[in-house]
C-alpha cells in the first residue's frame, strides 16, 4: 500500500487516522507542527500527506509552497476546519490535491486518498515510458 503522513495539530485527529490508514494497510507518520511535518516529509518521502491548514508554527499552504520549491514527492490533501473558499483556491493554485473540511467525513477521505494515489501511479507510468522512449531514440 501507500505511505502517509498526517501533520495535523490535535493528536486525537492523527491517532485517529493513523489507526485507521494502518487499518487498511498504509503506513503512517505523524507530525503536530509544520517544522516536525517538513522534517519526516523530507526524510521518508511518503507517496501522500494530508495537512492541515492551521498549524501552531505556521500555515499549511506555506508549507505546502515551501515543499514545492524544494519539489518534496508525495501528493496533498488539505484538511481544514475554516471554510474559505480564498484559501481553497490558494491551496489548489500551490498544489494541493484536494481540500477536504474538518470534521472528517473517513469515506470522503478515503475517496480522495485513492484518487490521489491513482494519480499518482499514472504520472509514474507515464514518466516511465518517457524515459524508456527518449532512451530509444538515436
Amino acid at each position: 500500500m501507500a505511505e502517509l503522513l498526517i501533520i495535523d495539530d490535535d493528536r486525537s485527529i492523527r491517532r485517529s487516522l493513523e489507526l485507521h490508514f494502518q487499518g487498511a494497510g498504509h503506513s503512517v507518520h505523524q507530525a503536530g507542527t509544520i517544522a516536525e511535518g517538513l522534517d519526516i516529509w523530507r526524510r521518508e518521502k511518503p507517496d501522500l500527506v494530508l495537512l492541515d491548514l492551521l498549524l501552531p508554527d505556521g500555515d499549511g499552504i506555506e508549507l505546502l509552497q515551501q515543499t514545492g520549491e524544494e519539489k518534496l514527492s508525495g501528493m496533498v490533501i488539505l484538511i481544514t476546519a475554516h471554510h474559505d473558499l480564498d484559501k481553497a483556491i490558494t491551496a489548489m493554485r500551490a498544489g494541493a490535491f484536494d481540500y477536504i473540511h474538518k470534521p472528517l467525513n473517513v469515506d470522503e477521505l478515503e475517496v480522495s486518498i485513492d484518487r490521489a494515489l491513482s494519480l499518482q501511479k499514472e504520472h509514474a507510468r507515464l514518466a516511465l515510458i518517457a524515459d524508456l522512449a527518449t532512451e530509444r531514440q538515436p
